[in-house]
């Protein structure tokens, strides 16, 4: 039986929720939906272009054709509807036209709710850019000078950014240089980390993996060796480790090889690494200083089958959700240990889920977690969901949300 519910910090225009497992989901958009603006249905929601979720928002990136071509654009759903944030046409800051290309990596929307950054392109000119306010912003684009007293204008910027509402941190390339570069909401563009630094008690920066914004803090993995692999904290240009390569995993006589994926909630982080003790990616928390293994690469999963390669940790209130990107499947230690929560093979509101397209850091707030799916096949079903996913912490919004808080004013 089908229940209509509209939960609390997600939008109100949610269409339908099914409970056929015990977590509820809610239809945010799907290809039957006609896109504002115009008479056309979304046609499609592309795949590693992930929506995500903060209160009262889901931001997600849709497909749809007009009389002369497929486009591609950014909206958010909110009690109030579907709206645009960016389109094909809509004016490009810096320019004289209109964005041609958009996006070049997945939106993010600030935990906030107050911004959106996103990657876009036109005019010759391809960048980063800031939504807020009905107004768009540059945060850095090719024709911005690398803050490193080079002299020298980025010839490249990466599609993913992350915005935490107040600052907005990014990947850009500039010559045989890579680094990551902030900027605070009002401010310039700072540097954060490049190649050409040494970290500390390492060898050079090689490259990237993930970055995320946190007010005046950046967190960020990178590789550069085995002495320089780790999830860094930079205040102010200034790294300092988190978590590194070589650390031990307490209780397994095991140690981590190469940390990948990460999200945090204040002081409190949940992240993705090779370690000794299995063949692939496994999720670990790092709270109150310790590290934990939550799953790992090659044991027996909930539901039937064993763990593969896992990522998209995200943590919040020292519960986890990840995904297992060998078998499409999300899971969760919210409750009683590790349960299956959805993806490939279930069926949501009747459909079976032949793709199962997840999420990045931006896709869970709260309780809550944003993901899209497929059917496949000759006429293929697109539809963005997100799922509640109870636990022991699940106090409701208000409580998230002061929780939270006083996880940011540690230290």
């Amino acid at each position: 039986m089908r229940t209509r519910l509209i939960i609390l910090f997600v939008c109100h225009c949610a269409t339908s929720v099914v409970s056929a497992q015990p977590f509820q989901f809610t239809k945010v958009v799907d290809t039957n939906t006609v896109v504002p603006g115009t008479d056309s249905k979304f046609i499609s929601f592309p795949a590693f272009y992930f929506p995500v979720v903060t209160a009262g928002r889901v931001t997600f990136t849709g497909n749809y054709r007009t009389q002369s071509a497929t486009r591609t654009a950014i909206f958010d759903a909110t009690p109030g509807g579907l709206q645009l944030v960016v389109g094909p046409g809509t004016p490009q800051p810096g320019t004289s036209g209109g964005f041609s290309n958009l996006p070049q990596g997945g939106p993010y929307v600030s935990t906030s709710g107050v911004a959106t950054s996103f990657s876009g392109g036109g005019n010759g000119v391809s960048g980063i850019y800031r939504a807020a306010a009905g107004s768009i912003s540059v945060v850095a684009d090719t024709h911005t000078m690398v803050p490193d007293n080079s002299g020298r204008l980025f010839t490249f910027i990466a599609g993913e950014s992350h915005t935490d509402g107040a600052s907005t941190v990014m990947r850009g390339i500039s010559g045989s240089v890579e680094g990551l570069y902030v900027k605070p909401s009002g401010g310039v563009l700072e540097r954060v980390a490049d190649t050409a630094i040494t970290p500390p008690g390492g060898t050079r920066y090689q490259s990237f993996l993930r970055w995320q914004a946190d007010g005046a803090v950046t967190y960020f993995t990178a590789d550069g060796g085995p002495a320089s692999n780790g999830l860094y904290r930079s205040v102010g240009g200034v790294a300092s480790v988190v978590v590194r390569a070589g650390q031990g995993v307490p209780g397994t006589g095991g140690e981590l090889t190469r940390v990948g994926e990460f999200s945090n909630q204040g002081d409190d982080f949940a992240f993705s690494a090779t370690w000794t003790g299995s063949t692939g990616n496994s999720i670990f928390t790092l709270i109150d200083g310790q590290v934990r293994l939550v799953a790992a690469s090659g044991q027996p999963a909930p539901g039937g089958g064993v763990f593969g390669l896992l990522g998209v940790p995200m943590i919040w209130n020292g519960t986890v959700v990840f995904l297992d990107y060998d078998r499409n499947i999300m899971y969760t230690n919210a409750r009683n240990g590790l349960e299956r929560v959805v993806g490939q093979g279930d069926t949501i509101d009747g459909r079976r889920i032949s793709q199962f397209f997840q999420f990045g850091p931006g896709a869970r707030y709260g309780n809550t977690v944003s993901f899209y799916f497929s059917t496949g096949g000759g006429s293929p079903y697109d539809a963005v969901y997100t799922v509640a996913v109870p636990g022991p912490h699940a106090a409701g919004l208000l409580g998230l949300a002061a929780a939270a808080a006083a996880r940011r004013r540690r230290g």
